[in-house]
């Protein structure tokens, strides 16, 4: 399951959710000011894409590289 780690009034989350809403990837959205442990772990880095927990892409990403990062994700669980 995805998880999207975002934070209220950041136009770069805004922009990449739009991004990650376009491949039509579901996702469970959260706000790393909401919950401490995601604002301990994540903090500045939003907006990061979790994948079952782990790290899948943050920060300023494209269609290729979110692509890229899924399947390099995929290989290494093989």
């Amino acid at each position: 399951m995805y998880t999207y780690v975002s934070r209220k009034g950041c136009s770069l989350c805004t922009e990449q959710e739009k991004l990650i809403d376009s491949l039509g990837l579901l996702y469970i959205a959260a706000d790393v000011d909401l919950d401490g442990d995601l604002q301990r772990a994540y903090g500045d880095m939003v907006p990061v894409l979790l994948l079952d927990g782990r790290v899948l892409i943050w920060g300023r990403f494209d269609k290729e590289e979110l692509a890229q990062a899924i399947l390099a994700l995929e290989e290494g669980d093989s």
